[in-house]
C-alpha cells in the first residue's frame, strides 16, 4: 500500500500491488480486502485533507448563514404520518413501471420500497452472503449457530463492518435493472453511478438450536447478540445545519460541493435479501420528516451552538449527526415519532439522507439480511466511483458485467467519447 503523506496528499495503491490482482486468479476474499483498503485510503485522505486545513473545517461544519430562518414556515407542524402495509404487514412496496407512486410515495415519506429481485435471486444472494462471511472468518459456519459469537465489527450496529462485498450474485444485483429503474425514477434521470459497498447481517436471538459442551443441543436465547436500540442512535447521514450529505463508499470529487439544499436528494438504500419482518430487526425511521429537517434545523440550532464540529461524526466525509436527546421536547421532536418499517424479501428500500433513521434490534429467531446499495447522478460535482480497478471483480466464469452494469460501475461512459 502507498504511505499516508504528512501533508494530506492523496494516498494510492503502489503501482505494483495494482498490477499483482488478477481478475482470474486473485482470491475474492483478497479482492475484498483490497477493495476495503480503497475505501479506508479514501477515508484517510479526506479526514488528512481537512485536519491541514482548518478553515476548510470551519468551512464544512459552520451552518449556512441564513440558511434556515426562511424555511421555518415553509411547512405545516409535523406530524408523524402512518405508511402503508400489505396483507401481511409488509412495507407496500410497488413495482418498478409505477413510476409515479414511486415517486409520490417516496416525497411523502421520505423512502419507498420497490420490488426488485426473484426469489431465486434472493436465494442466491443470501448463500453469497454466507460466503463472504464464511471466506472472512474460516472458523464460522452458517448451519452452526455455536461458531456465530464472534461476529464481524460493528454487529451492535447491525453492519458487518466496512469490509466491501464482491460475491458474484451480489455484484449481479449492483446491475439489476430493477435496482437500477428503481434509483433513476427517484432522482429523475437515467445516467447514473452505482456504489460498491457492505452488507449487514443480524443474528437471531431467539430459540437458537445451540449445542452445549457435553454434545446435548438446546433452544437457548441470546439478547447479548441484539443492536443498540433504534431510538438510542437515531441519525441523519447528513447535516441539518450544511445540506452536507453523506458520501460513504464513494471518491470525494469536490468536498466544497457536499453542501447546501439544492439539487436532487442524496439517496442511500438497501436491498431485503430475504424478510425483513417487525421482529427481525432493521428500518426504522421517521416517516415524512426529511420535508421538515430545514425547520427542525431552525427550532434546533441552540443545541449545537459551538459544538456542531464534534457533534458531526466526520464533517467531510461520512457525515452522521446524531438526534439529540434535547430536542425531545421542541415542537419537531422526532425520536418519539420514529417507527419500525418491515421490508418484505426482494425489496430495494430507498431513503433520503436527510430522514432520521437508524436498525432497530433483531428480537426473533430468523436471520436479518441486507445488501446496501446506493446511486448518484453522473452530472453530481461531489462524487465520482472509488471502486475503479475492474481486476477486482469476481473472475469472469462467474460474474459478466452488462452494458448496464458496465456505465453503472462506471467502466463504461454514458455517452460515448
Amino acid at each position: 500500500m502507498g504511505a499516508l503523506s504528512s501533508k494530506g496528499e492523496v494516498p494510492t495503491l503502489d503501482k505494483d500491488r495494482r498490477q499483482s490482482v488478477n481478475r482470474d486468479t486473485t482470491p475474492l476474499r483478497d479482492k475484498e480486502l483490497e477493495a476495503t483498503m480503497n475505501f479506508y485510503y479514501e477515508t484517510m485522505r479526506m479526514k488528512n485533507l481537512v485536519a491541514n486545513d482548518g478553515k476548510l473545517l470551519r468551512e464544512l461544519t459552520e451552518p449556512l448563514a441564513g440558511g434556515h430562518a426562511e424555511a421555518a414556515d415553509l411547512e405545516p407542524p409535523f406530524d408523524t404520518l402512518e405508511f402503508p402495509l400489505d396483507e401481511d404487514g409488509f412495507l407496500q412496496s410497488f413495482d418498478v413501471s409505477e413510476k409515479q407512486k414511486i415517486s409520490d410515495f417516496f416525497h411523502n415519506f421520505g423512502f419507498v420500497a420497490v420490488s426488485a429481485l426473484n426469489p431465486v435471486e434472493c436465494t442466491r444472494s443470501v448463500d453469497a452472503l454466507w460466503d463472504f462471511l464464511e471466506r472472512h472468518n474460516e472458523r464460522l459456519r452458517r448451519d452452526d449457530p455455536n461458531t456465530w459469537e464472534k461476529w464481524p465489527n460493528l454487529a451492535k450496529l447491525g453492519l458487518l463492518g466496512d469490509d466491501v462485498c464482491l460475491s458474484p450474485q451480489l455484484c449481479e444485483n449492483r446491475q439489476n435493472p430493477n435496482v437500477y429503474a428503481a434509483f433513476a425514477t427517484v432522482l429523475g434521470t437515467e445516467r447514473l453511478w452505482v456504489n460498491v459497498s457492505r452488507a449487514s447481517a443480524m443474528r437471531p436471538t431467539r430459540c437458537l438450536q445451540m449445542q452445549r459442551a457435553d454434545g446435548v443441543v438446546t433452544e437457548v436465547d441470546k439478547p447479548e447478540w441484539k443492536s443498540v436500540a433504534g431510538d438510542k442512535w437515531l441519525h441523519w447521514d447528513f447535516n441539518p445545519f450544511t445540506g452536507a450529505a453523506t458520501r460513504y463508499s464513494w471518491k470525494i470529487r469536490d468536498v466544497r460541493a457536499n453542501r447546501g439544499f439544492m439539487g436532487p436528494p442524496n439517496l442511500q438504500g438497501f436491498i431485503a435479501l430475504d424478510d425483513c419482518g417487525p421482529d427481525d430487526g432493521g428500518f426504522f425511521c421517521v416517516p415524512g420528516a426529511h420535508r421538515y429537517v430545514r425547520q427542525w434545523a431552525h427550532l434546533n440550532g441552540g443545541i449545537y451552538e459551538g459544538r456542531l464540529r464534534k457533534a458531526v461524526l466526520s464533517p467531510e466525509y461520512g457525515v452522521q449527526l446524531h438526534v439529540p436527546h434535547e430536542e425531545d421536547a421542541e415542537p419537531l421532536g422526532l425520536r418519539k415519532l420514529a417507527v419500525r418499517v418491515p421490508v418484505r424479501r426482494g425489496t430495494l428500500l430507498i431513503w433520503d439522507s436527510r430522514l432520521p433513521h437508524s436498525n432497530f434490534p433483531n428480537d426473533s429467531s430468523h436471520f436479518r439480511m441486507v445488501q446496501y446499495v446506493t446511486m448518484v447522478p453522473v452530472t453530481n460535482q461531489c462524487v465520482e466511483p472509488l471502486f475503479t480497478n475492474q481486476d477486482l471483480l469476481p473472475p469472469e466464469k462467474d460474474f459478466q458485467l452488462t452494458d448496464l452494469g458496465a456505465r453503472l460501475y462506471g467502466f463504461k461512459p454514458w455517452v460515448d467519447e
